[in-house]
Order: C-alpha cells, then sequence, then structure tokens
C-alpha cells in the first residue's frame, strides 16, 4: 500500500520493478538498495516521497492535493471468481486522460503506474494484467439508472422505499470509494427540507445519499433478471 502511494508515476515504477518487489508483500528493507528515478540514482539512505494519505492525490510543489473530485468516469468490469463471477470497478481520474483528449477515453489503456489503476482493488488490478478481466462498460456522475428494487428488502433503503413505494429511478451523484456509487432518486428533491425533516428523508434526499457497493446493487437486483439499465443509451454504452 505504501508503494501505491509513490509521489510520481517514476518512483513507482523504480520500486515495482525491482527484483524482489513482491505485488503482496511489498518491497523488503535491504541497505544495498539502489534504484534510479528519472535520472537520478538512490540509495536505501536518500530520501524519496510517499502521499501521506490513501486517497488518490498528486504531487505539487513538494506537497500534495487530493483529486477525488475529478473522477472522469468508473470502468465497470466482471472478474472469475470460485463462485461464479464478482463486479468490480475502476475509477479513472481526469489527469490519466490528459494526454489522451483527442482518444476514445472511455477505452484507452490506463498503465499501471498511473493514478486510476493503482487507486484500484488489488484483485482487478492483477486480472487485468492477466487479461481475465472483462470490460462491460462504463459510467458517470448523472447517468440515470432504472433498478428492481425488490431485491433490497431491509436496510435503511427498505424503510425509504416504503415511503415512495414505486420508486426505481436513480441518478449517480458521486462514487463513494473504490467499490462504491452514490444515488439519489431522480424525481425527489431534498432543496426544500430542513433540519427538522425526518433523518430518513435528510439521509437519501439531502445528506448522505443511498451509498451502496456496486457488486451489491448489480447481484441483488439480479434476483429478477434485471439489474439496472443506463437509460441513456445514446450517452451511455453500460447495459446491465
Amino acid at each position: 500500500e505504501l508503494i501505491d502511494r509513490a509521489a510520481t508515476p517514476a518512483l513507482w515504477c523504480a520500486l515495482t520493478r525491482q527484483p524482489d518487489f513482491d505485488t503482496r508483500k511489498g518491497l523488503p528493507a535491504k541497505a544495498d538498495r539502489q534504484i534510479r528515478v528519472g535520472n537520478k540514482k538512490l540509495g536505501a539512505k536518500d530520501k524519496i516521497g510517499f502521499f501521506c494519505t490513501s486517497s488518490a492525490a498528486l504531487n505539487i510543489r513538494g506537497g500534495y492535493a487530493t483529486i477525488g473530485e475529478t473522477i472522469h468516469h468508473i470502468r465497470v468490469y466482471q472478474l472469475p471468481d470460485k463462485d461464479g463471477t464478482d463486479i468490480y470497478m475502476m475509477r479513472v481520474f481526469a489527469t490519466d486522460l490528459l494526454r489522451h483528449r483527442s482518444s476514445d477515453l472511455f477505452n484507452v489503456e490506463l498503465p499501471p503506474h498511473s493514478i486510476s489503476f493503482r487507486q484500484a482493488p488489488k484483485f482487478l488490478r492483477q486480472a487485468i494484467l492477466e487479461g481475465n478481466a472483462n470490460y462491460l462498460g462504463w459510467l458517470v456522475v448523472g447517468d440515470e439508472l432504472e433498478i428492481d428494487m425488490t431485491g433490497f428488502p431491509t436496510d435503511k433503503i427498505a424503510a425509504f422505499l416504503q415511503l415512495f413505494p414505486n420508486l426505481n429511478r436513480w441518478r449517480i451523484t458521486g462514487f463513494e470509494d473504490g467499490g462504491r456509487i452514490n444515488l439519489r432518486p431522480t424525481f425527489l428533491t431534498g432543496a426544500y427540507l430542513d433540519s427538522s425533516a425526518p433523518e430518513l428523508l435528510l439521509d437519501f434526499l439531502k445528506q448522505k445519499a443511498w451509498r451502496i457497493n456496486l457488486a451489491q446493487l448489480w447481484y441483488r437486483g439480479a434476483v429478477r433478471g434485471h439489474v439496472l439499465e443506463v437509460t441513456d443509451f445514446q450517452r451511455g454504452m453500460l447495459q446491465l
């Protein structure tokens, strides 16, 4: 995890290309270790930079700036596992797409040293490198999803659905982390709610939204054979 927080892609490459680097255990301490970062040769006593946060960040003038609000899209992958298949997502940050602005941004290859790749779950990263990840498509903030809600009979969402039983259209408002997405009802708003409103309404319409793991959304919604679909097929390419 520390190596994935390397302050520059060049440093990440230098560390991960060491012969004794292990994708699970990392890089063991070695008094005579030498690496080359750009044109500089560094030894075990030289200082190298790591971000002090596990959040996505960029190196800026000796410090850093987090870039969690600069997600361009997420990519959805299907991976084989012992029980069949599982769903993973990769958040793609705008900084990794700058050099590809004349290309199809939703399909450009992201190198292992990119921030987007380093922020993805390790199992997904390994599967992509081994050619075992099936890229299903992409989603962006603002996409509207039609979801079969019968697969969510418990938790807070079930109580919310008792108030609005026919609710099935949700809009993506953000990507919580490397596995979760945030959703709000398309046809409801919390704009006129104040602090005296019921907590349940505040949670879903004004504060936290519906925060759910994408894989959970996929499989719990698949009970009736329909998980979700992007309603704007002209813009989106993900049909699940």
